[in-house]
């Protein structure tokens, strides 16, 4: 992790996409340890778009399973460590 051009000395927390609106108090739990991307507003949320224009830097993606996580999506997010589907 700390040998990554994506982590500084400055910002050691990792980046995490939230593709879809999630209930504030989890949104808040998970800031207290990572930088969140969340869609604005109560909107569909992130498109696979949406998520590769994010995709530098990031170490999770937590989706709802409508996310297809291809070659290029990890080409695209060589930090990545983790994609979770919840529900």
């Amino acid at each position: 992790m700390f040998d990554s051009p994506h982590f500084s000395a400055m910002n050691l927390r990792p980046r995490v996409v939230v593709t879809r609106p999630y209930p504030p108090d989890l949104i808040r739990a998970l800031a207290e340890h990572a930088e969140v991307i969340v869609p604005a507003g109560d909107g569909p949320g992130f498109t696979y778009d949406d998520v590769c224009r994010h995709a530098a830097g990031l170490a999770a993606i937590i989706n709802q399973g409508e996310l297809p996580i291809d070659a290029n999506l990890i080409a695209a997010a060589p930090d990545l460590k983790i994609v979770a589907n919840a529900s």
